[in-house]
Protein backbone atom coordinates (compact mmCIF):
# COMPACT_ATOMS: atom_id res chain seq x y z
CA UNK A 1 0.00 0.00 0.00
CA UNK A 2 2.85 2.47 0.89
CA UNK A 3 4.18 1.50 -2.34
CA UNK A 4 1.26 2.45 -4.59
CA UNK A 5 1.07 5.33 -2.91
CA UNK A 6 4.56 6.40 -3.19
CA UNK A 7 4.10 5.77 -6.87
CA UNK A 8 1.03 7.43 -7.14
CA UNK A 9 2.83 11.03 -5.00
CA UNK A 10 5.35 10.53 -7.88
CA UNK A 11 3.44 10.54 -10.30
CA UNK A 12 1.14 13.60 -9.08
CA UNK A 13 4.25 15.33 -8.37
CA UNK A 14 5.58 14.80 -11.75
CA UNK A 15 2.58 15.76 -13.56
CA UNK A 16 2.69 19.53 -11.99
CA UNK A 17 6.20 19.51 -12.49
CA UNK A 18 5.92 18.86 -16.04
CA UNK A 19 2.59 21.34 -15.97
CA UNK A 20 4.67 24.36 -14.79
CA UNK A 21 7.80 23.35 -16.81
CA UNK A 22 5.54 23.53 -20.06
CA UNK A 23 3.48 26.70 -18.98
CA UNK A 24 6.95 28.41 -18.35
CA UNK A 25 7.89 27.35 -22.03
CA UNK A 26 4.95 29.34 -23.26
CA UNK A 27 5.43 32.49 -21.59
CA UNK A 28 7.85 34.79 -22.41
CA UNK A 29 10.78 36.07 -20.77
CA UNK A 30 10.14 39.69 -19.47
CA UNK A 31 11.93 41.88 -20.89
CA UNK A 32 14.06 44.94 -19.02
CA UNK A 33 12.76 48.36 -18.91
CA UNK A 34 16.68 48.78 -19.93
CA UNK A 35 16.54 46.98 -23.14
CA UNK A 36 13.20 47.99 -24.25
CA UNK A 37 14.44 51.47 -23.79
CA UNK A 38 17.11 50.89 -26.21
CA UNK A 39 15.02 49.30 -28.32
CA UNK A 40 12.55 52.07 -29.11
CA UNK A 41 15.28 54.65 -29.04
CA UNK A 42 16.80 52.61 -31.77
CA UNK A 43 14.05 52.39 -33.72
CA UNK A 44 13.14 55.98 -33.20
CA UNK A 45 16.38 57.06 -34.54
CA UNK A 46 15.69 54.66 -37.49
CA UNK A 47 12.78 56.33 -38.14
CA UNK A 48 14.35 59.74 -37.94
CA UNK A 49 17.06 58.34 -40.24
CA UNK A 50 14.06 57.30 -42.88
CA UNK A 51 12.67 61.30 -42.65
CA UNK A 52 15.99 62.89 -43.29
CA UNK A 53 16.27 60.65 -46.46
CA UNK A 54 13.10 61.28 -47.72
CA UNK A 55 13.62 65.09 -47.05
CA UNK A 56 16.56 65.04 -48.95
CA UNK A 57 15.03 63.54 -51.88
CA UNK A 58 11.98 66.06 -51.53
CA UNK A 59 15.09 68.62 -51.43
CA UNK A 60 16.53 67.51 -54.63
CA UNK A 61 12.85 67.04 -56.37
CA UNK A 62 12.56 70.82 -55.51
CA UNK A 63 9.48 70.23 -53.04
CA UNK A 64 11.42 70.34 -49.47
CA UNK A 65 13.83 73.59 -48.56
CA UNK A 66 17.05 73.30 -47.24
CA UNK A 67 15.81 74.49 -43.51
CA UNK A 68 13.58 71.51 -43.42
CA UNK A 69 16.60 69.38 -44.39
CA UNK A 70 18.52 70.24 -41.68
CA UNK A 71 15.72 70.60 -39.06
CA UNK A 72 15.63 66.54 -39.64
CA UNK A 73 19.29 66.64 -39.55
CA UNK A 74 19.04 68.27 -35.96
CA UNK A 75 16.27 65.74 -34.95
CA UNK A 76 18.56 62.54 -35.92
CA UNK A 77 21.30 64.06 -33.73
CA UNK A 78 19.65 64.48 -30.75
CA UNK A 79 18.58 61.06 -30.94
CA UNK A 80 21.90 59.86 -31.71
CA UNK A 81 23.14 62.06 -28.29
CA UNK A 82 20.49 59.49 -26.55
CA UNK A 83 21.71 56.15 -27.51
CA UNK A 84 25.82 57.04 -27.32
CA UNK A 85 27.63 54.88 -25.24
CA UNK A 86 30.33 57.02 -24.81
CA UNK A 87 31.58 60.58 -23.90
CA UNK A 88 33.61 60.72 -27.11
CA UNK A 89 31.12 59.32 -29.16
CA UNK A 90 28.24 62.23 -27.60
CA UNK A 91 31.40 64.53 -28.26
CA UNK A 92 31.18 64.22 -31.57
CA UNK A 93 27.34 64.28 -32.24
CA UNK A 94 27.56 66.89 -30.37
CA UNK A 95 30.19 69.01 -32.43
CA UNK A 96 27.18 67.63 -35.23
CA UNK A 97 24.58 69.01 -34.19
CA UNK A 98 25.83 72.23 -33.18
CA UNK A 99 27.44 72.80 -36.96
CA UNK A 100 24.07 71.99 -38.21
CA UNK A 101 22.50 74.16 -35.78
CA UNK A 102 24.93 76.91 -37.07
CA UNK A 103 23.80 76.36 -40.30
CA UNK A 104 20.25 76.83 -39.52
CA UNK A 105 21.07 80.04 -37.91
CA UNK A 106 22.84 80.94 -40.88
CA UNK A 107 19.55 80.44 -43.19
CA UNK A 108 17.20 82.27 -40.75
CA UNK A 109 19.44 85.17 -40.90
CA UNK A 110 19.93 85.32 -44.87
CA UNK A 111 15.67 84.50 -44.90
CA UNK A 112 15.91 87.68 -42.24
CA UNK A 113 17.42 90.03 -44.32
CA UNK A 114 14.95 88.83 -47.26
CA UNK A 115 12.77 89.65 -45.24
CA UNK A 116 10.73 86.22 -45.38
CA UNK A 117 11.22 84.98 -41.93
CA UNK A 118 10.84 87.16 -38.28
CA UNK A 119 13.23 88.35 -36.39
CA UNK A 120 11.98 85.72 -33.77
CA UNK A 121 13.10 82.92 -36.07
CA UNK A 122 16.88 84.16 -35.62
CA UNK A 123 16.32 84.45 -31.96
CA UNK A 124 15.00 80.93 -31.74
CA UNK A 125 17.78 79.35 -34.20
CA UNK A 126 20.29 80.85 -31.86
CA UNK A 127 18.94 80.08 -28.97
CA UNK A 128 18.79 76.00 -30.44
CA UNK A 129 22.21 76.19 -31.17
CA UNK A 130 23.87 78.18 -28.08
CA UNK A 131 21.63 75.80 -25.78
CA UNK A 132 23.31 72.67 -27.86
CA UNK A 133 26.91 74.03 -27.13
CA UNK A 134 25.93 74.54 -23.69
CA UNK A 135 24.82 70.95 -23.34
CA UNK A 136 28.07 69.82 -25.04
CA UNK A 137 29.94 71.10 -22.46
CA UNK A 138 27.85 70.17 -19.41
CA UNK A 139 28.00 66.70 -20.77
CA UNK A 140 31.45 67.34 -20.84
CA UNK A 141 32.27 68.29 -17.34
CA UNK A 142 29.97 65.56 -15.96
CA UNK A 143 31.73 62.91 -17.18
CA UNK A 144 34.82 64.35 -15.16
Amino acid sequence: MRIICSLLAVAVVGTVALIAWGQDQDQPKPISVESKLLELLKERRQTLHQAVQYQKAQFEQGSASLEDVLEAEVAIAQADLEIAPTLATRQHVHQRLIKQLRQLEELAQARFAQGTVTQLAVFDTKAARLQAEIDMLQDRTRQR
